[in-house]
């Protein structure tokens, strides 16, 4: 992983597209370099890929990978951490979720319009335990 190369991809992706929704499908902080390292370096480490997003005033929202806390300090519960940014990551749309197992619905009106709008349902990939049921 090249964080700087990452994030000048990121931004050159965002000023040529300019989406109205960033959703980070895993593999974002890849825990095995922390295994001795802080519990909240996860933190940092998103909100440095999130920067261009936030500077791009896109809505956001995460959904990890298998890696994500893989041989890291911290737990897939840490990570939902991520929801919670308030203003250090502005625009989540999944803000307050209680799982990565969730849906939400996206919309380009004001209010819900079945014509304009898509429902979105995100899943957590279980990371790398035998166990794939659906997290709690």
């Amino acid at each position: 992983y090249d964080l700087g190369g990452d994030i000048a991809l990121i931004s050159a992706v965002l000023s040529r597209v300019r989406p109205h929704l960033v959703v980070l499908t895993g593999d974002i902080v890849d825990g095995r370099p922390f295994a001795s390292g802080a519990r909240e370096a996860w933190r940092q480490c998103l909100l440095e890929v999130l920067a261009p997003v936030v500077a791009a005033g896109c809505a956001w929202t995460f959904v990890p990978g298998n890696h994500d806390d893989d041989g890291g300090p911290w737990s897939r519960a840490d990570l939902l951490g991520a929801y919670g940014l308030g203003s250090l990551a502005p625009r989540c749309v999944s803000e307050g979720a209680a799982s990565f197992d969730h849906t939400l619905t996206v919309g380009f009106e004001d209010a819900f319009d079945a014509s304009a709008s898509v429902r979105l349902w995100l899943f957590d990939s279980g990371g790398d335990k035998s166990d794939k049921s659906p997290q709690k």
